[in-house]
């Protein structure tokens, strides 16, 4: 510093320069000492010294902190456990750039204050929290302010994966795991139920079968003083039902004929539901059902259709079937004569029935046998005196009897059809009388008369096929 900088001549000691000096750069005010050397230029025996220099004032002035204000107090926005937060704080007055820091109190938990006044992080504790923080510039000097955030409990999720697998067997007794479990997004534990108790229900992550259906299982999270409760998420598994099974209890029976009949029976499966019975379409024409008992109306085979109804828990059961040979039946012929005796080369009418003979089986007989069919031949040795078919099981044939008298042992010759067997009745006698001469009678001819009488007799009895035969 120069008092007079343009060494002018004349004007000292009058002349004089005033200067200021701003010292910066200390982190914080300090104290210090200031030394002063002074001289005159060229000025006296010694060429640097003068006889008199000095300096007039020196005075020292210290730096004043500004006033460093920070954003209004008080409540900083609010915040939600779990989720992100983020708000930064400002101020004015600092030299430079401040640093800020927390000097009482607490940030909520989760969150932290960086030196540039940003406050950021997630919350993880629902609660109010107050602090202090203090702003420092580079001078050293600072200001404070008081905050508060309130943290909020947060929201929270389930996931609730579908179940593998996605289907379950109903079995008595049965159960499966949950698999794969739920999670919440708050990571506390997730507990479940069912909405369907009457499939199924739940014991922790066991689940019981009760039946058939769909069972409902529900994922839940009740929450707790961080977390609200989350929203409940389900899953469905199909309880699948059981199959059952049939088995004929009934033994097929053996000989089965026409006009027989035997009792069916089968034991069902765990349903409970009672076993019904059916002809088979192919065998209507072969027998008939009423409830369990089976009767054989034609020759053929009779199948007989087990089913069962399932329910809740069980399917249906697979059909199954009873098959039965049924073999022609027995059959009877009976012959009758419109006259006997008869004359020679007169005609006659014969009437043949062809039934059903009940004593060609042992089973007793539910229904009337079915109604034969076929024809019927009148056969005088092996001449045939004519044929004819039958008409409700009866035939009916007009015959010239040979002009031979005598007696004469007929047969009628069946023919048979799909129910009954081809076969021959018993011998009918037919008695073919000649005319007797209207003359007054001799005593030979009384004894014709006798004897023509005796043979009428004898062939007016009809004779019938045997049981048994």
């Amino acid at each position: 510093m120069s008092v007079n900088p343009g060494l002018t001549l004349g004007v000292y000691p009058t002349s004089w320069t005033q200067y200021t000096v701003t010292v910066s750069g200390l982190p914080a005010p300090t104290s210090s000492r200031m030394a002063f050397r002074y001289f005159v230029t060229s000025g006296g025996f010694s060429g640097t010294n003068s006889d008199y220099i000095g300096i007039d004032t020196v005075s020292y002035t210290p730096y004043v902190c500004p006033s460093v204000v920070l954003t209004p107090a008080g409540a900083l926005a609010g915040g939600s456990v779990g989720q992100s937060y983020s708000t930064t704080l400002s101020q004015s007055g600092a030299l430079g750039a401040p640093n800020f820091a927390v000097t009482s109190g607490a940030l909520p938990p989760g969150l932290t204050l960086s030196s540039s006044g940003a406050i950021s992080g997630t919350p993880t504790a629902a609660g109010a929290a107050n602090f202090t923080v203090t702003a420092n510039d580079a001078s050293g000097c600072s200001g404070a302010q008081p905050y508060s955030i309130s943290v909020e409990q947060g929201l929270q999720s389930i996931s609730f994966p579908s179940q593998s697998p996605a289907s379950q067997l109903y079995t008595p007794g049965g159960s499966f795991s949950i698999n794969p479990q739920a999670s919440a997004s708050s990571l506390l534990p997730v507990s479940y139920d069912s909405s369907t108790p009457a499939v199924c229900t739940v014991a922790g992550t066991n689940v019981s079968i009760n039946s058939g259906g769909i069972c409902t299982l529900v994922a839940q999270q009740a929450g707790d003083v961080n977390y609200t409760a989350a929203p409940s998420q389900s899953q469905n598994v199909t309880v699948d039902k059981a199959a059952q099974t049939i088995s004929f209890s009934s033994f097929i029976p053996a000989n089965a004929k026409v006009g027989g009949s035997y009792t069916v029976s089968a034991d069902g499966g765990a349903s409970g539901n009672a076993v019904s019975f059916s002809i088979d379409s192919g065998s209507l024409s072969v027998c008939s059902i009423s409830g369990n008992l089976v009767s054989f109306n034609g020759a053929g085979n009779c199948s007989i259709n087990a089913n069962q109804l399932g329910n809740a828990n069980y399917s249906d059961a697979t059909q199954v079937q009873q098959t039965v040979a049924v073999a022609q039946g027995g059959s009877g012929i009976s012959i009758n004569s419109s006259q006997n005796p008869s004359q020679p080369g007169q005609s006659v009418t014969f009437t043949v029935s062809v039934a059903f003979d009940p004593n060609k089986t042992a089973a007793l007989q539910a229904k009337a046998a079915p109604v034969p069919t076929g024809t019927v031949e009148i056969l005088d040795g092996s001449t045939s005196l004519g044929s004819a078919a039958l008409v409700n099981g009866v035939a009916t044939i007009n015959a010239v009897l040979p002009a031979t008298a005598g007696a004469h042992s007929l047969v009628a010759s069946y023919s048979g059809d799909a129910n009954y067997p081809a076969l021959q009745s018993e011998a009918f006698v037919q008695s073919v009388v000649a005319a007797v001469p209207m003359a007054v009678p001799t005593l030979s001819a009384w004894a014709a008369l006798s004897l023509s009488a005796l043979l009428a007799l004898v062939g007016l009895t009809a004779v019938r096929r045997r049981p048994g035969a």
